[in-house]
């Protein structure tokens, strides 16, 4: 039993080592990519370049606004394709935007206990939406993931 712990307190530090992340330490200094959209207009996202090096933190679930525990959960697309995330748990996987529809492959999350339900469910939530694909949309600093039902929108984290 003791092996088998040591193992598993072995796999959880290593995940926690490959993110590198520690706060926000996790985000790109170099700030959010270039983006062609003009304030106030809504677009279908055409290519993960639209949204690289990008940085967004919930709004509202559901078109209810979000105000949980501690941090906000967040959804950040990094250089070399991947999206990765956390509402209570982190997820990442290799994001692919295709008519305007994102789907994020071999998603690997950690899987801690969540005290709060509304994190567990957005857990949940999110990581169906962007295994399935969540039609994917922006205005200004909007992103808006919309996919069986559910509607989540992000503001671009400052």
């Amino acid at each position: 039993m003791r092996a088998i712990l040591s193992r598993a307190m072995a796999f959880l530090l290593s995940l926690v080592a490959m993110s590198g992340c520690g706060g926000d330490q996790c985000w790109s200094p170099r700030g959010p990519a270039p983006v062609a959209v003009e304030e106030g207009i809504v677009r279908t996202a055409t290519s993960l370049g639209d949204l690289k090096r990008r940085r967004f933190v919930i709004a509202s679930i559901d078109g209810r606004e979000f105000f949980g525990p501690g941090k906000m959960p967040e959804l950040e697309f990094l250089e070399d394709g991947r999206v990765v995330g956390r509402a209570c748990n982190r997820f990442m996987g290799r994001g692919e935007l295709t008519g305007g529809v994102l789907k994020v492959a071999n998603m690997a999350t950690t899987m801690m206990v969540c005290l709060s339900q509304e994190l567990n469910d957005l857990d949940r939530m999110v990581a169906r939406m962007l295994e399935a694909g969540a039609e994917t949309t922006l205005s200004g600093r909007t992103l808006t993931l919309t996919q069986g039902g559910h509607t989540l929108v992000y503001t671009e984290a400052t």
